[in-house]
């Protein structure tokens, strides 16, 4: 999990001069913070699944693949295509 100043440093890092982190609301840093940490748990899942696969798991592969469906809110191939359903 990120510190405040972490997610601070990271968002001021891509934000322009109007846009900063001192201009945001709560409720975009909630939202940002809950985007870096679900981006993180499926980097995660996406690890996983490609360790079970080649530790011929797939069964279990296939149980990652619908944990990383549910963080992404999508379907993600094993290309990382998306598909919203």
């Amino acid at each position: 999990m990120k510190t405040l100043e972490q997610l601070q440093s990271m968002w001021d890092d891509h934000a322009d001069e109007y846009n900063k982190w001192d201009a945001l609301g709560d409720d975009e840093i909630v939202e940002f913070a809950q985007n870096v940490e679900r981006e993180r748990c499926a980097q995660v899942c996406k690890s996983e699944i490609v360790a079970l696969k080649l530790s011929g798991l797939h069964q279990h592969a296939a149980g990652a693949q619908g944990c990383l469906n549910g963080i992404a809110g999508t379907n993600v191939s094993d290309n990382g295509e998306h598909s919203h359903g």
